[in-house]
């Protein structure tokens, strides 16, 4: 078991790099003088190529503040966190577009204490996102944060599927708790 988690810290190594690689090989818009601001919201843990393509296209838009859930909200949405916030964070603040990387009180199951606190001009939704399944809509409208959709277009990739091949079926708790204590180690 030891070295299948091992295996798979190589091969998501491998993925990162690649994708960090794929983010930081295109010129990032130049925003600053916009003076607009644009949050975009997730989980992103694993970060994938639908996530940099969603921060891509806000960079478009505004200055981009990535607000990040955190390892608590990972736990009651998926079972278990990946990568844990502070690497997650870390991944992020490397990302060409991205300007500033949040923390939020998730506690409620949405980013909305991020969004009184930020007041950005924009919110922006990935492919996978409607007025259906986003929660801030009313906050949006309250403090007119304009609702910006299907950033980076349709959704392309998922997280979950990508741990999931990872594993070749999804991890039980222990397992990934196992792997959580391997990566404590890690710088």
């Amino acid at each position: 078991m030891i070295f299948e988690l091992l295996a798979a810290t190589v091969v998501f190594s491998y993925i990162c790099y690649n994708w960090f690689m794929l983010a930081n090989s295109h010129t990032k818009t130049e925003v600053s003088m916009k003076n607009k601001t644009i949050v975009v919201s997730g989980g992103l843990d694993p970060i994938h190529v639908g996530h940099i393509k969603m921060i891509q296209s806000a960079a478009e838009l505004g200055d981009v503040i990535v607000v990040l859930n955190s390892d608590d909200w990972l736990r009651r949405k998926k079972g278990f966190v990946f990568m844990p916030f502070k690497e997650r964070k870390y991944v992020l603040e490397q990302l060409k577009g991205v300007g500033e990387v949040s923390a939020v009180d998730d506690s409620d199951g949405t980013v909305c204490e991020a969004l009184y606190r930020l007041k950005p001009d924009m919110f922006g939704n990935g492919g996978d996102r409607t007025s259906e399944n986003t929660p801030e809509g009313n906050v949006c409208n309250e403090l007119n944060i304009e609702m910006m959709w299907n950033l980076g277009g349709k959704k392309i990739q998922s997280s979950s599927g990508l741990i999931n091949t990872l594993f070749s079926s999804k991890p039980t708790k222990s397992e990934m708790a196992e792997f959580e204590k391997l990566l404590e180690g890690l710088p």
